[in-house]
Parts: structure tokens; C-alpha cells; sequence
């Protein structure tokens, strides 16, 4: 394809990025790109037909995933795709690599970070079950952090509670503490460094600040994830495209009913059109 100029300067409004997550978790990523990567073009599939992907077989969700992306990108032109989503990342990167020929960006929970500023060497990782069952996970842990005690709670509802946040409704406390029962547990005693696994639950920091209570270090891959893709997209030109394509757009694969209450939040995100995923492929 036809390529403009590399880009100079901290602006990044030459560049398009998919995003895809299978709720909103995803827009704490966003949140860091708007940050680190100022004016980026951002097209975001929340895939809330298939929420939450714990619970797809590897197969189906590496079936899954590629469909949506082979699907976009036949009709639109992305620089790079975001798979935003721990659980997806863990799966599915390899795959979409040798079917696309731009870059592809996974999240890992900061498994190296902890390792490195962990001081008692006792970590915990918040993760959904999905992610917690990989073996991806302790691969991580064997190569970054082999000397620590990681304790991993797969957690079934901090998802599920982030999301019904991000609706401006209320978080079930209860719930909360009972996903995370074993970090409040003697077994978590001297944990310093606390993983959060998921890109869901940052969501829910202030909450779970709060149920520890006590200061340890929070972890999450936002940051990380977003130098990154600055530093891919510093290194590469911009594929031409037209004005459409400089809309930061968020599009859907379930019903509408799915998003109600996020319209305050997806405009604080800075997407300006939202609308279901189908109709970019009518």
C-alpha cells in the first residue's frame, strides 16, 4: 500500500489500531493510549456476544479472534492490532501473526515487573479462571520470576463487577471479597506486589484497595502495553487511508441493551461513534 511520511513529532493522528477485547475491560488499555499516544485513530470491537472469553475453548476463542480481525481489517486499514484481554493474549497471538502482516500486541499480566520490585518475594496475581488455568502463566513465573511465591486467584466475578462499574451502576462488595477471598486469607500474608491479570480490574482498584487494606504495589499492563505499540509505530510509516478511518469508533457484537449506561464513559474514552460491529460489514 501506498504509505505517507514516518511521522515526527509526539502526535500520532496518522496512525489507526484495532482493539479488541471481549467486554470493555480493554478501555483501560485505551486510557494509557490516549496518555502515551496522543491523537491515535482507535476502532474498538468489544465482543459482548462472547463475554467473558474464559469461557471458550482455546480453539473456539483462536477461531473466534481471528474471524473478527480478518473481518475488519477487509474493511478497514489498521497499523496494528491490540488484543486486549489477558486471557485472549494467551492464546491467540501466534495465530494472528501469520495471517496479518502488521503488528500484533498482546497483554501479559507484569509477571516480570513483580519479580523485579517485589521486596518479601511473596506476589499475587488477580486473573479471571481463564487465564489462571494457562500454562502460559507459569511459564512467565518459571522465566521472571523463579525465586517468588506467586499465589494466582482466578477470580469468576471481578469481570463482571468492572463492567457493571464502567455502567455507573453499584459494585457488589460482597461479591468482590468473595472472588477474592485468598488474598484476604493468612496465605497472602506478606505479599507485597499484587498482579492485576485482567485488564477488567483496575476498574475496580479503588475497591480492592480497600478490602486489603494495607499498601502493597499494584501491577497492571496498560503503560507497558502502550510504549510498546509507540515504539513499533515510532519505527514504521502510517498506512494511507482516508478520513473515515480517523474516527475513534467503538463497535459491538452483542445487543444494544449490552451498553446501556456506558455512554458517559465510552465519551470520556474519546470515541465518538458506537455502533454494532455488523454494520461495518453489511
Amino acid at each position: 500500500m501506498t504509505h505517507h511520511q514516518k511521522l515526527s513529532g509526539e502526535g500520532f493522528q496518522a496512525f489507526s489500531v484495532l482493539v479488541l477485547d471481549s467486554g470493555i475491560g480493554g478501555l483501560s488499555i485505551v486510557s494509557a493510549f490516549r496518555d502515551v499516544l496522543p491523537g491515535l485513530a482507535i476502532t474498538y470491537i468489544a465482543d459482548t456476544a462472547c463475554f467473558p472469553y474464559g469461557s471458550l475453548s482455546e480453539k473456539d476463542l483462536d477461531d473466534r479472534l481471528t474471524q473478527l480481525v480478518s473481518t475488519a481489517f477487509h474493511q478497514r486499514v489498521f497499523d496494528a492490532v491490540v488484543i486486549a484481554c489477558n486471557t485472549a493474549s494467551t492464546v491467540v497471538l501466534e495465530s494472528l501473526r501469520q495471517q496479518i502482516d502488521r503488528p500484533v500486541i498482546g497483554v501479559v499480566p507484569p509477571i516480570k515487573t513483580a519479580g523485579e520490585q517485589s521486596k518479601s518475594r511473596k506476589i499475587a496475581l488477580l486473573s479471571t479462571v481463564g487465564t489462571a488455568n494457562r500454562a502460559y502463566i507459569q511459564n512467565l513465573s518459571n522465566a521472571f520470576a523463579p525465586d517468588c511465591d506467586i499465589l494466582t486467584i482466578g477470580c469468576s466475578c471481578l469481570a463482571s463487577l468492572a463492567e457493571e462499574k464502567l455502567r455507573g451502576r453499584t459494585v457488589d462488595v460482597n461479591l468482590l471479597r468473595n472472588d477474592i477471598a485468598d488474598l484476604l486469607s493468612d496465605a497472602a500474608n506478606g505479599i507485597d506486589t499484587v498482579i492485576l491479570g485482567c485488564t477488567h480490574f483496575p476498574f475496580l482498584k479503588e475497591e480492592l484497595e480497600c478490602e486489603l487494606g494495607r499498601e502493597v504495589i499494584w501491577l497492571e499492563p496498560a503503560v507497558p502495553v502502550a510504549r510498546h505499540l509507540k515504539s513499533l509505530l515510532q519505527k514504521t510509516a502510517p498506512l494511507l487511508k482516508s478520513q473515515d478511518y480517523t474516527e475513534n469508533v467503538f463497535l459491538h457484537t452483542g445487543s444494544a441493551s449490552e451498553l446501556e449506561g456506558l455512554e458517559n464513559t465510552l465519551t470520556e474514552k474519546g470515541f465518538t461513534g458506537c455502533r454494532p460491529f455488523d454494520e461495518i460489514v453489511a
